[in-house]
């Protein structure tokens, strides 16, 4: 081609048609042309793009891609993200005096069933399996947080165990 712009305009129009089925994208390929590609997408498809380098394209090339972790980071980035929205939720509702609660409390109220959802850090998790089971046991979400972000370092600040309740008893 003389120009890369119907190709960047054929790939523009196959990400905004599928744009609503995806939540991620990843953009692999070697040089400059996926930055090229990248930079003629509409804000709120660059949202939903990672872009991963590679020094060959086609099969061989995606496969590169996934060795070099780029399934790995787009998965932890979308729990990231998951995780604080659940936990900004959460504080929302605390500074509301919302039905929340958090820390050693959070057990009792699993046994009596006012736990519709619980956000409860992996490590204590670990250590007291029975809360998230109790929750689910009932009907209840179980979100584990983990604390490799702010969001789950606030929520072992709070004994690492939030809930967001059905009554308050």
């Amino acid at each position: 081609q003389k120009s890369g712009e119907d190709f960047y305009n054929q790939v523009n129009k196959v990400l905004k048609r599928s744009a609503k089925d995806m939540d991620k994208v990843i953009l692999a390929g070697p040089g400059h042309e996926k930055n090229k590609v990248y930079n003629e997408l509409s804000d709120d498809l660059k949202e939903k793009v990672f872009l991963q380098d590679t020094s060959v394209t086609g099969k061989t090339g995606l496969h590169e891609a996934i060795k070099r972790g780029a399934l790995k980071k787009v998965v932890k980035s979308s729990r990231i993200s998951e995780e604080t929205q659940e936990v900004e939720r959460f504080l929302d509702e605390l500074r509301e005096d919302g039905l929340v609660d958090y820390g050693e409390g959070v057990e009792e109220l699993a046994e009596l069933g006012a736990v519709k959802k619980l956000l409860v850090t992996a490590e204590k998790r670990r250590k007291n399996p029975e809360i998230p089971k109790m929750v689910e046991r009932q009907g209840g979400d179980v979100i584990i947080v983990h604390t490799d972000h702010e969001a789950g370092e606030r929520i072992e600040n709070f004994g690492g165990l939030a809930s967001f309740l059905r009554y308050r008893p």
